[in-house]
């Protein structure tokens, strides 16, 4: 239900804050007509389009780079350190016994392989993210956009409301 109702109280809110706004550009330009209000309005919604066309633009960009550096960093760096961990604890650990040594190995190993498994899962994990969020994009658009024609016409006729 309040999915509903959300676009209406935003708007309301939307054209409560800016409000001052509208009533000090109206005595700026000696104005009383609702032109400031509808400017004060669309200012402000390309003011907020903008910051998250580029706050989007970021984020996807090093999510994206994060997630291909990710498993090359994991397989060239990571990955030979814990081998030559794995071979160094071996390698004192079959002066005390060989049995050890190699319950040992085989331990450090099958956490390599899960490590390996679980970056390799993460890319996987992004992907499917992405897809149930834009799978769910027309939902959140059709809400923006009333929230945006609520808002114009709540703070046009902003003096009639209240």
């Amino acid at each position: 239900m309040i999915h509903w109702v959300m676009p209406f109280i935003i708007g309301f809110l939307i054209a409560l804050a800016l409000r001052p706004i509208t009533r000090f550009v109206n005595r700026f330009v000696k104005s009383t007509g609702k032109g400031v209000a509808l400017f004060v309005i669309a200012a402000f919604y390309v003011l907020i389009a903008l910051i998250i066309w580029f706050l989007t633009s970021f984020l996807i960009t090093q999510f994206t780079e994060l997630i291909y550096t990710m498993p090359r960093l994991y397989f060239n760096r990571v990955e030979p350190v814990l081998l030559e961990f794995n071979d160094w604890v071996v390698q004192n650990a079959q002066t005390l016994s060989p049995d050890v040594a190699s319950t040992i190995s085989q331990i450090i190993t099958n956490g390599i392989n899960y490590l390996a498994d679980f970056i390799k899962n993460i890319s996987i994990s992004f992907v499917q993210f992405a897809t149930r969020l834009i799978s769910n994009f027309p939902l959140y658009l059709i809400s923006v956009i009333f929230t945006i024609v609520l808002s114009v016409f709540i703070s046009l006729e902003y003096d009639n409301i209240t």
